[in-house]
């Protein structure tokens, strides 16, 4: 007599669930190697107390590295260097602390955590009005880079500063640079102030405040150290 196998007992073996529930749980003592398919939202579930591992091979030979730290809770990311295999990772490790930054290396500094990055947009004043047009900034842990393309209200009074910076300048440190890469208002340059949110513009030859005209354009970049 033939023994008819149903087909999804003749497949190959692989982990498939559409349901919520966790589909691996790996307790101390316990390791587990399984191959196939994790579907839906899904989670590996480590719960030892000690550093945890979850690794994850390609063939047996190369491999990617995730370890929970037991005395931090940070994820270190490392990965196998084996010759001909390419990989975004490297030999080196990289971490993710618990204070909500990146590490890199075996670095364990907090001053290096690279710990914010933000990108967007930002009003510039002058004269008492806002400046209309094109202002953005990025934001790559304490360094801010803006840059602009905008024009004074015709109402504004005459001023030498800009006003409205999306984050403070640290007062700790010298001013940041400020470039004019165009102009009909005579400004030629100057600084972004400390221990502010202004930029001054200078005129490079006197090195006195050169005033923004009221209705004037500038086209500008500029960058600076926030707290």
């Amino acid at each position: 007599m033939t023994t008819k196998v149903p087909a999804e007992l003749s497949s190959t073996p692989s982990i498939v669930d559409n349901g919520d529930a966790t589909v691996i749980s790996i307790d101390s003592g316990e390791v587990t190697t399984f191959s196939g398919e994790i579907l839906g939202s899904k989670r590996v579930t480590l719960t030892n107390t000690s550093s945890q591992h979850l690794r994850l091979a390609y063939n047996n030979s190369f491999y990617w590295d995730i370890t929970r730290e037991s005395s931090s809770g940070d994820l270190t990311f490392t990965s196998s260097n084996v010759s001909g295999v390419s990989t975004t990772l490297g030999a080196a490790n990289k971490k993710l602390t618990t204070a909500g930054g990146i590490l890199f290396g075996t670095d364990t500094a907090d001053a290096n955590t690279l710990d914010h990055y933000e990108e967007g947009t930002w009003t510039p004043v002058h004269g008492g009005n806002n400046m209309t047009g094109t202002a953005t900034y990025t934001k790559i842990g304490r360094y801010v880079y803006i840059a602009g393309d905008v024009t004074s209200a015709t109402g504004s009074s005459t001023s030498a500063t800009i006003s409205g910076l999306p984050f403070t300048v640290l007062s700790s440190h010298h001013h940041g640079s400020f470039v004019v890469g165009w102009t009909n208002t005579g400004v030629q340059g100057g600084y972004v102030a400390n221990a502010g949110t202004i930029i001054e513009a200078v005129n490079a030859g006197t090195n006195t405040a050169d005033t923004i005209d009221a209705g004037g354009r500038i086209i500008f970049a500029a960058s600076y150290i926030t707290a």
